[in-house]
């Protein structure tokens, strides 16, 4: 093994680029000198691949060059002037590859091969492939609310298409300004060059009739007054503003008269949100849907589309059958050929039926950087960008621009750097300030030789951007980890993973922006999410749907954060929320068709909520839960879990329609609290009606002091060891006091009321109270119950002031001598 220096910039295949020397062969070590420029253009694939090498200067694979590696490629600046000048070796080193570009990286888990981007001031990787999907310009600005894109071809682009606007790296100029300008959208329409667009995840509804301005539709509470909404297409296409809605007719008035024949269309809502400059965005389809389902052993996709798409190709063709309730289905498939615009041909039958609307990306990039043998689970070679998080981190340069990541991660010889694809530390990140560079990662795609840890990862960097990329079969597909701040990821997609679809380890920043997503089946999570601490960082258009257990995991985040316009469907345990604040999903669909919360029970038999252990209602005063409001879409409509119970509010019953969970004996209860001063009284009330052919445990009305002992008055006198009433220990804040009274078989089909009278104690305390289930068998399959609102009354003896609190529960207050319900006569009337 001998090590080649290069003498002077030249062709790596040149004897003159290494000083007369041969040309490094298989085994070789090699180093480009500081100041000197060495260029693969030909397949530099030897038997083996080349030693430990390194990048002092700058080395250039261009389109047709091809370099395999059987050790590290370290790319490591020893000039501390500036970035790379040929000649200068004063400047730092340099590593680039051109479209069709290919390092390949052979070693095993032990051998621990990897391409290493090293801790110093002036490092610059680039890599810049060209994307195989849609791509064109716009020609005119947009402004917000705009309903259209003028492009400059609208040629492969079709109806139902996911296309993403953006401002590319180059444009990047101020960060806090341009690096919010990534918006997803879908094609409703195409008419030449305009792109007539709706919103990625809109609420939808059919029309059923028209006349004038008068639209009617399945559902008008989905949609609101000022609204854009888009619907029918070519002649029949209309864009209207919604002037007035009409719920119980389900009408929407419209600033114009309707055109053309729409009934039995899908309306949608319209209009962007984002501010698009003509002179620096770029528009790029992401996928294309298939047109109609398609059966298990067939090779014939039909598509929307296939512009873009080459014979041989890898494509993602999304397992979206909602009857196939496991995460690890095949969707990788080749194209074997392109009989026409809208289908294709793959080499291998599907493995599982799919529905119409399901997405089809495409998988495959020119430009690659991958293992000698994909599929070989012990080919694990990694890229490793050095964790730096000093000051003049900021000057090092990193790009990946439309690279293949294949075979790629999973070593295990450092679980912690060496997933995947990792960007550690900070970078340059705009071009006017540090580095002068924007740094990102951009229509990238990835997949490892075996699952375990691998992802593409980006840990502790500041103003990150992660756009149009695609991770499948990793364990954490996407990982944001650590302290940096300001995330975006947007137009991203994330299927099949081992673990979760996007680990968001560390979301404290107030510029966070997540949005435009796609995360489909996770064996455990779609998503877990870690510290986010405040609402200024926008969550808002992605889709969570099939994911074998739960859709996401939440925990240390703040209190009442913001999600808006989400969808999360197909799932067998709802989200879940530990220790922290409460989350609300704002104008959100939840439709989950695993169970019985939309009349199902299979995969899951009635509702799994599975709260953290210490969320329940006879250990806190306030579990921290998940809101669902404006639920559905739907005007009005609220939903809540947490605490092992879910419940949507019921228009109709004027009550919350209750699933406990079926997956654990926990007690099960959402909780409000009041504030009680010494001496006070307190009289609570609560009606039930349970489901036809209730047959489980009945649920109990229970309050408790809210700070007291977990053993609520037990042992008050060294010998009593069960919950005591408050009469029992009115002395005593610690000893505390608990009481409950239990429905009966009388709340079957009809509301019973129950009642507690808590009497005086001698202290002041918080008193929680809830409809308490101890037991899964108060929930079998489909049973639930229909709750009023909790009474909670206070003597107006007392002499003290009502203390209210703020809440998102429905409760009555007040001051009272009994538990009856008061009345108000208004205007003749009794409230």
């Amino acid at each position: 093994m001998a090590t080649r220096t290069s003498t002077q910039s030249g062709n790596f295949n040149s004897t003159s680029t290494w000083g007369g020397s041969a040309v490094p062969v298989d085994g070789d070590q090699f180093v480009v000198a500081a100041g000197h420029i060495v260029t693969i253009n030909d397949d530099r694939r030897t038997t083996n691949g080349y030693h430990d090498s390194t990048i002092n200067g700058k080395l250039h694979i261009t389109g047709s060059g091809q370099l395999r590696m059987n050790g590290v490629l370290s790319i490591t600046s020893t000039g501390t002037s500036d970035y790379f000048t040929e000649n200068n070796s004063n400047t730092g080193a340099y590593y680039l590859m051109d479209n069709g570009a290919k390092l390949e990286i052979k070693g095993t888990n032990s051998d621990a091969h990897h391409l290493a981007f090293n801790n110093q001031k002036y490092n610059w990787i680039e890599v810049n492939g060209t994307n195989p999907n849609t791509t064109t310009t716009l020609t005119a600005n947009v402004a917000l609310s705009s309903t259209s894109l003028s492009v400059t071809s609208g040629t492969g682009f079709a109806a139902g298409d996911w296309i993403s606007a953006f401002r590319p790296f180059e444009n990047i100029d101020e960060w806090e300004v341009d690096r919010y300008q990534d918006e997803g959208m879908i094609v409703h329409d195409v008419s030449g060059n305009t792109l007539y667009v709706r919103w990625f995840v809109s609420p939808n509804t059919t029309v059923t009739r028209v006349n004038g301005t008068k639209l009617f539709v399945a559902d008008a509470s989905v949609f609101r007054k000022g609204q854009k909404i888009i619907f029918g297409t070519g002649a029949n296409r209309n864009i209207k503003t919604i002037s007035a809605i009409g719920k119980n007719a389900n009408r929407l008035t419209l600033d114009s008269s309707v055109s053309g024949s729409v009934v039995g269309e899908t309306v949608y809502r319209t209009g962007t949100e984002i501010y698009h400059a003509s002179n620096a965005c770029t528009v790029q389809k992401i996928a294309t849907p298939m047109t109609s389902d398609i059966s298990s052993g067939v090779r014939t996709i039909p598509v929307a589309s296939t512009a873009g798409m080459s014979v041989g190709d890898k494509v993602l063709i999304e397992a979206n059958n909602p009857a196939d309730t496991n995460w690890e289905y095949e969707m990788c498939y080749e194209i074997e050929s392109i009989p026409n615009s809208t289908s294709i041909i793959v080499t291998n039958n599907l493995a599982n039926d799919r529905k119409v609307g399901g997405w089809v990306t495409i998988f495959s990039r020119d430009t690659k950087i991958c293992s000698t043998n994909y599929g070989d689970s012990d080919q694990r070679p990694f890229v490793w960008c050095k964790h730096w998080t000093s000051g003049d981190g900021y000057y090092r340069r990193i790009r990946f621009r439309n690279c293949m990541f294949d075979g790629i991660g999973a070593n295990t010889t450092n679980t912690t750097w060496y997933r995947g694809v990792g960007w550690n530390g900070y970078m340059s990140y705009e071009n006017t300030s540090y580095g002068q560079y924007a740094s990102g990662m951009e229509g990238c795609t990835y997949r490892p030789n075996y699952y375990q840890r691998a992802c593409l990862y980006m840990r502790d960097g500041h103003q990150t951007t992660q756009r149009n990329s695609v991770s499948y079969y990793g364990e954490y597909n996407f990982w944001r980890y650590g302290g940096g701040s300001n995330h975006n990821m947007n137009n991203c997609i994330s299927w099949k993973s081992y673990y979760t679809t996007f680990l968001q380890d560390g979301a404290y920043e107030p510029r966070m922006f997540i949005c435009y997503n796609h995360f489909s089946r996770s064996d455990d999570y779609g998503a877990l999410w870690y510290h986010q601490r405040n609402s200024a960082g926008q969550v808002r258009h992605n889709y969570w749907v099939r994911h074998e257990q739960r859709p996401l995991y939440m925990f240390y985040q703040g209190h009442n954060l913001v999600w808006e316009n989400n969808y999360f469907d197909q799932f067998r345990s709802w989200p879940y929320i530990g220790s922290g604040g409460d989350c609300i999903h704002l104008n959100s669909y939840f439709g989950n068709a695993w169970d019985a919360t939309s009349g199902n029970t299979s995969p899951t038999p009635g509702v799994q909520i599975v709260a953290l252990g210490d969320l329940r209602p006879d250990r806190t005063v306030h579990p921290q839960s998940h809101y669902s409001i404006n639920h559905n879409w739907k005007e009005g409509a609220t939903a809540q879990w947490g605490s092992y119970m879910w419940r949507e509010w019921d228009e109709d019953e004027n009550a919350w329609k209750v699933f406990r969970d079926t997956s654990t004996n926990n007690a099960a209860g959402q909780t409000e609290s009041l504030f009680v001063p010494a001496g006070a009284t307190v009289y609570l009330a609560a009606e039930i009606k349970l489901s036809s052919g209730f047959s489980g445990q009945f649920p109990q009305l229970h309050c408790r002091n809210g700070n007291g002992r977990y053993d609520n008055g037990a042992y008050f006198d060294d010998t009593t060891t069960g919950a005591q009433r408050s009469e029992n220990s009115p002395d005593s804040y610690v000893i505390g006091h608990s009481e409950n009274v239990a429905f009966t078989s009388a709340a079957i089909g009809a509301y019973e009321r129950k009642t507690i009278t808590v009497s005086p104690v001698n202290y002041d305390y918080y008193l929680s109270v809830s409809i308490y289930s101890s037991s899964t068998n108060a929930a079998d399959n489909l049973e639930h119950w229909f709750q009023k609102p909790l009474e909670l009354y206070i003597d107006s003896g007392s002499g003290i002031k009502e203390k209210k609190f703020l809440t998102q529960h429905q409760v009555r207050r007040g001051f009272n001598n009994s538990s009856t319900r008061k009345v108000k006569r208004i205007g003749g009337r009794i409230k």
